[in-house]
């Protein structure tokens, strides 16, 4: 819906491109946060069932774990537009003001996953769909001030269901708070929540240099067609693959616990990625076809070039999105036999292999920029998993 409301107001433009990327910025800061607190759901939940303080001890070291790291990045924001030339300055003055949505994000996405450990599952979207209305009727109600209005009502709308959200956890859950930073008997938990993360943060990069690349080419309006192109995409990932992936992560933990025969667990891994890949490539051929009809419902000012454009992009993201699918059952599967180190390093091999594709790369055709800086380097990564995922089966019969 918010989609929608952007383009019907501004159109494919330079301004939903700022607004795009600014948005997959915060959000990549975001993820990296999480290398803080990643692994809290098991600490938290064993503190809070044998010593109730304990919880709340963690709780407040990782919230200002949190809120150092964001406040950080904002620091460091303004010393670069101040000293160097490295943000473009058609994004400076979005920059500005949403930056500081990198310190209220964060903190809502962890706080979100807290409540979820309280079982608050009704919140996790909608506080979500606050925020999307909110955002929607500001763009209606004061469009003529441009872009940047997202930029306010998004800080503002998220301040309010932060303020929700301490509400219910110092008052309705009586967590306590305590001006604590790192503490030295939750050691393991920064060490855990690093190594469970970072690999997802080395992987998601691509989506950062991606943005960047299409960004300096400088064609007003290709991000915002490579950013419907990507959501259209998620559908199919929203819709069958994380559910699919939920079920399978209980399934295999049970089948590891159980000790089944390998030859066993190696015949339910393959079936579950063959009939996830066959509904995903069924879902992405019904999206391809109707991608015209789907194009114009959320830009009516789209035009047919943009359309083919679109189209192809479609094409090469669809096929990533298969590739990692097939990633994230083999390496899921890897990740609970403990192997997290080897995982760690075919993650970093994936980064080296965007960054120098980033730095080496001329083109400005987008099907060649999304073949080199995320086809190419997922295919390299399939094929490593693949094989530590054969040597693991191999050593197991």
């Amino acid at each position: 819906m918010l989609l929608i409301s952007i383009n019907s107001i501004y159109g494919i433009s330079l301004d939903t491109d700022i607004y795009f990327f600014s948005v997959v910025l915060v959000t990549f800061i975001s993820i990296v946060s999480q290398l803080i607190w990643e692994g809290i759901t098991n600490y938290y939940i064993n503190f809070e069932s044998k010593i109730g303080f304990k919880s709340s001890y963690l709780y407040s070291s990782l919230l200002n774990l949190n809120i150092v790291f964001s406040t950080l990045i904002i620091f460091l924001y303004f010393l670069i537009v101040k000293y160097t030339n490295l943000i473009p300055s058609i994004y400076i003055e979005f920059f500005n003001i949403f930056i500081f949505y990198v310190l209220l994000q964060n903190i809502y996405t962890y706080n979100k996953f807290v409540l979820n450990i309280k079982k608050r599952y009704d919140l996790f979207y909608t506080l979500d769909i606050f925020v999307i209305l909110f955002n929607i009727i500001s763009l209606y109600l004061f469009s003529e001030i441009g872009i940047i209005i997202l930029a306010y009502s998004i800080i503002i709308s998220t301040t309010i269901v932060l303020i929700y959200q301490f509400i219910l956890i110092f008052y309705k859950y009586n967590i306590k708070y305590f001006l604590i930073f790192y503490v030295k008997s939750f050691k393991n938990v920064y060490v855990n929540s690093f190594n469970l993360k970072l690999g997802q943060v080395l992987y998601l990069s691509k989506d950062l240099f991606i943005s960047a690349y299409i960004q300096n080419i400088n064609i007003n309006g290709l991000y915002s067609l490579y950013t419907y192109a990507f959501k259209l995409v998620s559908l199919s990932f929203q819709v069958i693959q994380i559910p699919a992936f939920n079920r399978y992560i209980t399934e295999i933990s049970l089948l590891i616990k159980k000790k089944e025969r390998i030859v066993d667990t190696k015949l339910f891994i393959n079936k579950k990625i063959f009939k996830t890949l066959i509904l995903v490539l069924v879902f992405q051929v019904i999206i391809y076809l109707f991608l015209p009809e789907l194009l114009k419902l959320i830009s009516y000012q789209i035009t047919i070039n943009q359309i083919n454009e679109t189209r192809q992009i479609f094409v090469f993201l669809a096929l990533s999105n298969l590739i990692y699918l097939v990633i994230s059952f083999l390496e899921r599967y890897i990740s609970f036999l403990g192997q997290y180190k080897k995982i760690l390093f075919i993650s970093l091999v994936f980064f080296i292999l965007i960054l120098v594709s980033f730095f080496m790369l001329e083109s400005t055709k987008i099907e060649n920029i999304i073949i080199v800086l995320i086809v190419l380097p997922s295919v390299a990564y399939l094929l490593l998993v693949a094989l530590l995922y054969l040597k693991i089966i191999k050593e197991k019969r």
